[in-house]
């Protein structure tokens, strides 16, 4: 089956070439796929002159990259890749060839059949962790009283959690509880969901804004990809372990130390 068209976008592309239908389209792309033969033109845009390899991890890539490296071992379909990091094909198509790129995912099979899986799960988590961007971050530092300094993280989680306020503890704090290796976290990160201003986040935890000596790091982007798969434990929301890892090796104090510990000890790759 081939689909011939005046023009055709890219995520549409995406969709028929995994779906295994031929595309024609009069502006110059082509995908044709026959016994023993492939062609593939693409027309040059603006967005296909970068070379490859350049695109730097952010967005909703960088949620597509987080669900490749909690499933490393699985053979993905382009449609359930982005069903699970919950992107349009066409985010997880853009993703997915970056990585290709890069030779650091495997291809498998053809059309309908055709699976991506991971080539080195390490050599990912270092691309992520160097590459990814939060884009229009934004933060918000505060201090809030607590007589056991180590109890800071439970207790605050504890309370935001009461109010329903969507949230996930990261960086050093979190890769502390997972797996405890400092005395002490100075600085407690914790991602607040888009739909709560970050003012109203610390009025509901009892902490105040401050320029120095705060305790705890409210941040937050335009969207809650920071808390994509995030994680329960012992009654707290934690970034999911990939978040925990970058947000760690870039705090200045020991996060690094902790950093490495915690991708020894929890995620092993």
């Amino acid at each position: 089956m081939v689909v011939v068209a005046n023009e055709t976008t890219e995520p549409a592309r995406a969709i028929l070439q995994e779906a295994g239908i031929g595309v024609v389209d009069g502006v110059g792309n082509a995908h044709l796929e026959l016994p023993g033969l492939t062609i593939h033109l693409e027309k040059p845009t603006r967005l296909a002159r970068a070379k490859p390899g350049r695109v730097r991890i952010s967005g909703k890539t960088a949620v597509v990259v987080q669900a490749l490296l909690l499933e490393p071992e699985r053979d993905w379909k382009l449609t359930d890749l982005a069903k699970r990091a919950e992107v349009s094909v066409g985010t997880a198509h853009r993703a997915v060839r970056n990585l290709e790129d890069r030779e650091l995912l495997i291809e498998k099979g053809r059309g309908p059949m055709r699976r991506r899986r991971v080539r080195d799960a390490g050599a990912l988590l270092d691309l992520f962790a160097e590459e990814l961007r939060d884009r229009g971050a934004r933060s918000f530092m505060a201090y809030r009283f607590e007589q056991a300094e180590r109890d800071l993280p439970k207790a605050v989680g504890r309370e935001l959690g009461r109010q329903d306020l969507g949230y996930a503890i990261s960086g050093v704090a979190a890769a502390n509880i997972l797996a405890p290796f400092l005395t002490a976290v100075p600085v407690v990160a914790i991602w607040i969901s888009a739909e709560v201003p970050l003012a109203s986040a610390a009025a509901a935890i009892n902490a105040e804004a401050t320029e120095r000596g705060a305790n705890l790091a409210l941040m937050q982007m335009d969207d809650d990809t920071p808390l994509a798969f995030s994680m329960k434990r012992d009654h707290l929301r934690l970034a999911n372990a990939f978040r925990v890892y970058v947000d760690a090796v870039r705090d200045p104090q020991r996060g690094a130390e902790q950093a490495e510990y915690f991708r020894r000890k929890v995620i092993g790759f």
